[in-house]
């Protein structure tokens, strides 16, 4: 594992920067992992760098579980809050979207998928005691 970012985040336009500065060193067919609390900003910080590609609208798929964007690149964006994602879950609605180029954005992991991709990465989200401040660890796995 390999620390890409480790920085603070002190507003929406912080974390705006530092989404988009690790986005533009993404490779297509990555997996991107988000933790952190309810609030922390993980459905913020995929909407970011999803405008890196032409993408807007973004919104969490927690109803859903995966919300499919189509445009420079396909991003997948799950989100498996409250909900344990099965090996057959996996197979049928999730592996049948990744048309390259995509990226699978991964909300609530609780593992990682094995899903053949060029890089893992995973987005620690966590906030200060006055919620004022958000820590944002990136991680190459």
């Amino acid at each position: 594992m390999k620390i890409v970012f480790d920085a603070i985040s002190s507003s929406k336009s912080d974390t705006t920067h530092l989404a988009s500065k690790f986005v533009s060193t993404v490779e297509n067919q990555s997996i991107i992992y988000l933790t952190g609390d309810l609030g922390t900003g993980k459905t913020f910080f995929v909407s970011t760098c999803s405008q890196f590609y032409g993408l807007t609208k973004i919104s969490s798929p927690s109803y859903s579980r995966v919300s499919v964007y189509n445009g420079q690149v396909n991003l997948i964006h799950c989100d498996f809050y409250r909900v344990d994602h099965h090996y057959e879950f996996l197979c049928n609605e999730v592996e049948p979207l990744l048309v390259e180029p995509w990226l699978l954005f991964v909300e609530w992991p609780s593992e990682i998928l094995n899903i053949d991709c060029s890089y893992e990465y995973d987005i620690r989200i966590t906030m200060n005691d006055n919620n004022s401040k958000r820590r944002i660890v990136i991680t190459r796995l």
